[in-house]
This record gives structure tokens, sequence and C-alpha cells, in this order.
């Protein structure tokens, strides 16, 4: 989650948040403080974090994580060719377990 914070927002906002704002925005997005914590602390030790200062202790990516999230954007985002129908039909089944505690299931062409 925090892989898609940064990446898809603030990249784009000079890449630096605060540790407290960041466990607030985290604790938003439903992730506790302990989780969230032990994720930034998994991302600093591989390197896509670097700690900084700016009247706050907070977490900025890394130069070398930049080149790696650009490629994830031209995977994620960039424009893919239509299927054909000439290349046939895929079947994807998958359940989604929903509160009600039936399970909604649905079928779609691929």
């Amino acid at each position: 989650m925090i892989n898609t914070v940064y990446g898809a927002f603030l990249r784009r906002l000079g890449g630096w948040i605060s540790v407290a704002d960041l466990l607030t925005l985290m604790a938003e997005l439903d992730v506790d403080g302990p989780a969230a914590r032990s994720a930034i602390s998994r991302l600093k030790k591989k390197g896509v974090l670097e700690a900084e200062r700016r009247g706050a202790t907070g977490y900025r990516l890394s130069p070398a994580a930049h080149p790696v999230f650009d490629e994830g954007d031209r995977r994620i985002f960039g424009s893919l060719e239509p299927a054909k129908l000439s290349d046939g039909w895929a079947m994807a089944v998958f359940s989604v377990p929903n509160p009600s505690g039936r399970t909604a299931t649905s079928c779609a062409p691929v």
C-alpha cells in the first residue's frame, strides 16, 4: 500500500512525507500503525525510501527507486492493443466474499 501511495501520489508531489502524516494517511487506508512502520522499515532496508528531515522526520523515494516506479507506470498505464475477437475467449471465474456472508461470483470475457 505504501508503494502505491508513493508511486501514484507522493512522487508527483515532491516525493517526501513526514512520518506522522504517512502514518495518518495509512490509518485512513485501514493500515494500522505497526504494519505501516514495518513496511517503512522494509522499504528503507531495500533502499526504496530514504530518511530526510524537513522540520520533521520523514521519508522520500530514493533516486534509485524512481526508474522502477517509472517502469511500473509504463506497464500499468501504457496503452495496450485491444483483444481481437478472432483470438477467442478466456473465462475468468472468481469469488469475492461480501459482508452478508454470501459469495458473489462473476464471469466475464477476458
